[in-house]
């Protein structure tokens, strides 16, 4: 079923399944990384985020964060790190 959803600002799952009590999840390649890559690149680089970045950032998880709400999902751990 996770597998089946698609939206531009949620990373695509193509198949979960456990190895003795380990959850495993195949999903697609976010070919720019992580947001907690680009947090700390810029803190390596003692460069600070432009707030228009921030916001772009966070409007796009509320997009695919309402997607998940409209089509009745749940979900958690919401997170910018690994």
């Amino acid at each position: 079923e996770l597998a089946q959803l698609r939206h531009p600002h949620i990373v695509a799952m193509h198949e979960c399944f456990f190895v003795d009590s380990i959850v495993c999840a195949v999903s697609e390649h976010a070919r720019g990384g992580n947001l907690a890559g680009c947090i700390a690149k810029a803190r390596q680089n003692a460069e600070g985020l432009p707030e228009s970045l921030i916001l772009h950032w966070f409007a796009e998880a509320c997009l695919g964060l309402k997607h998940l709400h409209d089509v009745h999902r749940l979900h958690r751990d919401l997170r910018a790190r690994r």
